[in-house]
């Protein structure tokens, strides 16, 4: 019997590639004698069931192993797009090179400008250390209150934009009232700048202080406005021949100034 089953088993593989229909069986039958089909069926059909299911894993496994290659091939292809798009490193050295010459320039610009800010601090300094010990900068006379520089000396740009800190502007005279008022205050022979110009045009004297034509003139000598040397633009009260006068001056030279206000600071 043994040798019979094994003559058989060696005659099956033939066979498992072979659908079990009925006449199969019956030549299978008529081979083996119903007692040996009877053994040997059962275990033809398993080994079939065995090959279905590797056949079967086998297409699960080239399926899966498929998609992994496509996976792979698309990837490969976003690598490659990536890499054309991604710029050339020269130009991307390029690039830092300018960023960093652009930030060397702005920390330049930012120097120069906390040093014109200290500068800035450093004439306040300058100014309140020659306004210390006088907390009445301004005093009323006749109906204003004036400021008048004895101290310190500029031209007639920087006079104005001192007034314009101290809240007030340069002397705005519009009358001999004032006018005498105002020159029984002032130290001789020190010149004053006061707020009449003819910076606009030629000849043309107006008031700083409103923008409109200035309201009082006492200029002297009678010569006085003479534009001596074609740069004389800015008003000024000098002394000479013992007394007060009203002159056009250089608007560079330091002079002393006035400053006038309505309220007191």
């Amino acid at each position: 019997m043994q040798i019979i089953l094994v003559t058989l088993l060696i005659s099956v593989p033939p066979l498992l590639g072979v659908s079990s229909t009925c006449e199969k069986d019956a030549q299978l039958e008529n081979t083996c004698g119903k007692f040996c089909f009877k053994v040997v069926k059962p275990i033809l059909g398993h080994m079939a069931a065995l090959q279905i299911k590797t056949i079967d894993q086998e297409d699960k496994e080239k399926s899966v192993l498929q998609s992994k290659l496509d996976n792979i091939e698309k990837e490969l292809k976003q690598v490659k797009v990536d890499k054309d798009n991604c710029p050339d490193q020269s130009e991307l050295l390029k690039q830092n090179a300018d960023l960093k010459s652009k930030l060397e320039n702005m920390e330049k610009v930012l120097v120069l400008l906390h040093k014109i800010d200290d500068e800035h601090d450093q004439k306040l300094k300058d100014y309140e250390q020659t306004f210390k010990g006088q907390p009445e900068l301004f005093k009323k006379i006749g109906s204003k209150y004036y400021y008048i520089e004895e101290h310190a000396t500029m031209d007639w740009y920087a006079a104005a934009h001192r007034c314009h800190q101290l809240g007030a502007h340069l002397a705005s005279i519009q009358n001999q009232k004032e006018y005498d008022a105002i020159i029984a205050k002032l130290s001789p022979p020190k010149f004053y700048w006061i707020d009449v110009n003819d910076l606009s045009e030629e000849g043309e004297y107006i008031s700083h202080t409103t923008g409109n034509g200035a309201a009082f003139f006492n200029w002297y000598p009678t010569y006085n406005p003479n534009n001596y040397g074609g740069n004389e633009n800015c008003g000024s009260i000098l002394y000479t021949d013992k007394r007060y006068g009203m002159n056009d001056d250089d608007c560079s030279k330091k002079l002393y100034f006035i400053c006038e206000t309505f309220n007191v600071k």
